[in-house]
């Protein structure tokens, strides 16, 4: 019952701090003249025509589960859609690696171009997902043409639609020869 009760403060906050951090954008006569009816609908359904944060990203789905915007996440990261990527975090997210802290959704970006340049391009892939109201914890594997990560596991808590915090481990290893 107290984290049923967390959960709801916890998600107030966040709607709280979100909607002051939301700016409008538009309005659907400022849309792109090829844009088809459908896809002006879907924009102003979805938030996403009238409210983008300071960093331009969407409005978040608010209605999704952590799970969700976990696996939305995951493909953005498999799609290379760096920008994609950093809307899913909080403006102001945290993410703790081994050894170092990092803040904000163009550091986040920065740290994973970086950690995904060691690999040489190569895909996590996930060995499980785990999630209970607003924490995701995703085990993955990777491997590269000389590192591979057998072991990582990160932990996402995600509030208002948005990963607030990370914790990332991965134990990186020489790639075994064929």
């Amino acid at each position: 019952m107290q984290i049923a009760r967390l959960s709801l403060i916890l998600t107030l906050v966040s709607f709280a701090a979100l909607a002051q951090a939301l700016e409008p954008v538009g309005s659907v006569a400022a849309l792109d003249p090829q844009m088809s009816a459908q896809a002006k609908t879907s924009a102003l359904l979805s938030g996403s025509l009238f409210f983008r944060d300071p960093d331009g990203c969407p409005f978040p789905n608010i209605f999704a589960s952590a799970q969700d915007i976990f696996e939305q996440r995951f493909q953005a990261l498999v799609d290379g859609d760096m920008q994609a990527l950093a809307c899913f975090y909080a403006p102001d997210v945290t993410v703790i690696l081994p050894g170092s802290v990092v803040r904000g959704r163009a550091a986040v970006v920065q740290a994973f171009s970086e950690f995904g340049a060691i690999f040489g391009g190569a895909q996590p892939e996930l060995t499980s997902v785990t999630a209970d109201h607003f924490v995701v914890l995703a085990t993955f594997s990777m491997i590269g043409e000389t590192l591979s990560v057998p072991d990582g596991a990160d932990t996402y808590v995600i509030v208002g639609g948005r990963i607030i915090y990370q914790t990332v481990h991965s134990t990186i290893v020489p790639t075994a020869a064929p």
